[in-house]
Order: structure tokens, then C-alpha cells, then sequence
């Protein structure tokens, strides 16, 4: 990391932010075009749950390239200055790089409890076996993950 003073790396408070945070950017190459989306995502085990709906571009580029790269952020807000040069951002941000890999079986409804315990504050699978077969549970395999800060938080 060039910015030092921006560096973020306490694990404590980088598993807060993976843990707090409500939405993610997840970022994946298709040949040269990169593609990047918004998503809901939980954070257990050292690993990234997201869910999607079984088909559509993401799911396409995520079958051909499994690496992506993810952007979490929390707390931005501008900083402002009586001079240009001094505006800024406040923020925290952790950075993932993985390998995603398409969940099956158990270990997909364990991935949808995972995230549904998150939002809805319950781990009982809200799915009929029906609906669970048409969506897509991805956990993402962390190959490095690092911290950002900008400004007191």
C-alpha cells in the first residue's frame, strides 16, 4: 500500500466491517471486459457468501473466470476544507480477492442460512426446495484481504 497512514490492519476490526456492513461490490472479468455488481453478502469463516438469482451475466462470467474481487465499505462521508485541495473522504474499506465456487446441496442451504441469519435475524432457511434450486449460493475462497481508512471513522 503506497498511503501507509491509510493502512487498516487490524483483523479485529476488519472481521467488524466484513461482519457489520450491508452490501458489497463484487468485481469479475469476462476475457478483458470487467464487470461489477452491487450485492448482499454474509461473512463466516473466513469466507464470503453471496446469493443470486441462477442465471444472468454474473453467473455467466462467474462460470468461465471464478476470480473476483470484492469492495466493502462503511462510515463515507466528505470532509470538507476551506480549500480545495483539502476535501477528502472518510471511510473504512476492506478489499477481498477470492476464488467463488458455486454451492450445492447442504452446503448451499447452510450458505443461504448464513446469509438470511444476517438479514433476517434467523437461520431457518425461508425456501422451499423449489426456490432453492433456482438460486445461486456462492462462497467465496479469500485469497487476500486488506483494510483501508480515510479519516477518523
Amino acid at each position: 500500500m503506497r498511503r501507509k497512514d491509510k493502512d487498516l490492519s487490524d483483523p479485529l476490526r476488519i472481521r467488524e466491517i466484513l461482519s457489520n456492513a450491508s452490501f458489497c461490490h463484487v468485481a469479475m472479468c469476462n476475457g478483458g471486459v470487467p464487470y461489477c455488481v452491487p450485492m448482499c453478502f454474509a461473512y463466516k469463516d473466513e469466507k464470503v457468501y453471496l446469493h443470486s438469482v441462477g442465471e444472468g451475466r454474473k453467473i455467466e462470467i462467474l462460470k468461465v473466470n471464478p476470480k473476483v474481487c470484492i469492495i466493502i465499505e462503511q462510515g463515507c462521508s466528505l470532509i470538507t476544507s476551506d480549500s480545495v485541495c483539502g476535501y477528502g473522504m472518510r471511510y473504512e474499506s476492506v478489499m477481498i480477492e477470492g476464488l467463488a465456487c458455486f454451492l450445492h446441496g447442504k452446503e448451499k442451504e447452510h450458505g443461504l442460512e448464513i446469509i438470511a441469519e444476517k438479514y433476517a435475524e434467523y437461520s431457518e432457511s425461508p425456501y422451499s426446495a423449489g426456490r432453492i434450486e433456482r438460486i445461486a449460493v456462492i462462497a467465496v475462497e479469500m485469497t487476500s484481504c486488506t483494510g483501508r481508512r480515510s479519516g477518523p471513522v
